[in-house]
């Protein structure tokens, strides 16, 4: 009776240590997603400016990327994210598009979601949108031109 308890607590403990090395194996052959940069800032833009970025990324993992979703924090704010696999070493990126028609300053986050180590990256995009100067012709040319009657 010993010796089959000590067979079943040396099985269970046998498999517990290979479900453990199984993880920290398919950890180490996943995909990884490295950002060059994770912010951007638009500065100061007058309304209806090109407020559209591109962060470009890598996969430094070991496996193929996907990229499952891109995320917005609002509807201001319009992402494209690539649908194609992302080899290991590949690069690609994501484009970020700001609504620039509406005034003010803004802070906007997109969550690009994988299949990678890290599940979540979140991009941030900054600036302020303001109104264009004010482009009235001056008063003195405003004066009509009166045209005698005929």
């Amino acid at each position: 009776m010993k010796n089959v308890l000590l067979f079943a607590f040396f099985f269970a403990t046998t498999q517990a240590f290979a479900q453990t090395a199984d993880v920290m194996t398919d950890t180490l052959r996943m995909p990884e997603i490295t950002f060059e940069k994770l912010t951007h800032d638009f500065g100061t833009l007058p309304k209806g400016g090109n407020t559209t970025t591109r962060f470009y990324f890598r996969n430094t993992g070991k496996s193929p990327l996907i990229i499952s979703k891109c995320g917005v924090s609002c509807g201001c704010i319009t992402p494209k994210c690539p649908t194609d696999v992302i080899l290991p070493g590949q690069r690609n990126f994501v484009d970020v598009h700001y609504d620039s028609l509406r005034v003010g300053p803004f802070a906007k986050t997109v969550t690009v979601q994988s299949n990678a180590k890290t599940k979540d990256v979140t991009l941030k995009i900054t600036g302020t949108i303001v109104e264009e100067a004010n482009k009235s012709v001056p008063v003195e040319e405003k004066k009509s031109i009166l045209v005698p009657k005929q």
